[in-house]
């Protein structure tokens, strides 16, 4: 339980008291958008099972998402949820060097993301990599 409790704070609770302050500044001020990081392996229950604590908190961070799209529309408040694969990183390649990095998420693929949601050009709320 303990590495369950540590997930959430570390994975859910800092996102949940973060957009908490921003939905009522939306709500005040015309509107805006939440962009949280998921995991797709934690959405995947396969591969959640390898990691529970971690698959959970991740869950709990794309239910939450979901929760807000379905109340703070009204305020023209959207949240995305981005779903990348392991993240192409110089310290997950040295970690795991004998995966298959092409299937990991490059850093700069996600950027391009936030920049369409920031932009107002991406639509889609769950963007999985």
């Amino acid at each position: 339980m303990e590495t369950i409790h540590k997930m959430i704070k570390l994975n859910f609770e800092t996102a949940f008291y973060a957009s908490q302050k921003l939905i009522s500044h939306y709500k005040t001020n015309g509107g805006g958008c939440l962009i949280f990081i998921g995991a797709k392996a934690a959405m995947e229950n396969a591969t959640a099972a390898a990691n529970v604590a971690y698959a959970l908190s991740k869950q709990m961070l794309f239910n939450y998402c979901t929760m807000i799209n379905e109340q703070a529309h009204k305020y023209n408040i959207t949240a995305h949820i981005l779903l990348p694969n392991t993240l192409d990183t110089a310290l997950n390649r040295s970690f795991m060097p004998d995966a298959d990095f092409s299937k990991w998420t490059r850093p700069a693929d996600i950027g391009q993301i936030i920049n369409r949601i920031v932009e107002g050009k991406e639509t889609n709320v769950v963007i999985r990599f």
